[in-house]
This record gives C-alpha cells, sequence and structure tokens, in this order.
C-alpha cells in the first residue's frame, strides 16, 4: 500500500472518528430535551459535515490516483478512470 493510500485511510479513520463523536453528542442532545429547532440545527450541521467529508475524501483518493499517479486503486477504479478519459 502506498503511503498516499495510508495517509488518505488515516484522514478518512479520522473523519469517521470525529463523525461518530458528533453523532454521539446529537443524541445525548435529543435525550436531554433540548428543543426540537436546536436538535434540526444540529442534524443539518451533521448531515452537512459528513456529505462534504465524504465528498472531499472522494475527490481527494480521485486526485490521488489520476493527478499523481498513484496505481494502488482496484481494476474497477482504473476502468472508471479510463471511461471518464472517453468522456
Amino acid at each position: 500500500m502506498s503511503e498516499m493510500k495510508n495517509a488518505l485511510d488515516e484522514v478518512s479513520d479520522a473523519m469517521d472518528r470525529f463523525l461518530f463523536l458528533l453523532d454521539a453528542q446529537i443524541r445525548n442532545l435529543e435525550q436531554s430535551g433540548v428543543s426540537p429547532d436546536d436538535l434540526r440545527a444540529k442534524m443539518v450541521s451533521f448531515v452537512a459535515i459528513r456529505d462534504s467529508g465524504k465528498m472531499y475524501l472522494d475527490w481527494a483518493d480521485y486526485y490521488s490516483k489520476k493527478i499523481f499517479g498513484d496505481s494502488e486503486g482496484t481494476e474497477n477504479e482504473a476502468d472508471l478512470l479510463q471511461e471518464e478519459d472517453l468522456a
């Protein structure tokens, strides 16, 4: 496994841990009787953080393979990248 893949995996693991902690905090707030509006705002923020983190990681993975030449991807990913070149 390449160093770039290892580094990206570390970022992904850190993001998973961060999301786990945010989710736990939201669950605690749910049980504490926080206002529905406040809870909804926190849940919307959680979803935004989760989705933007996934997008960041997907793009980082794509660029590390496509632009920087990290060839540790699977055959399916390589096929996908070749198909994108044809588009």
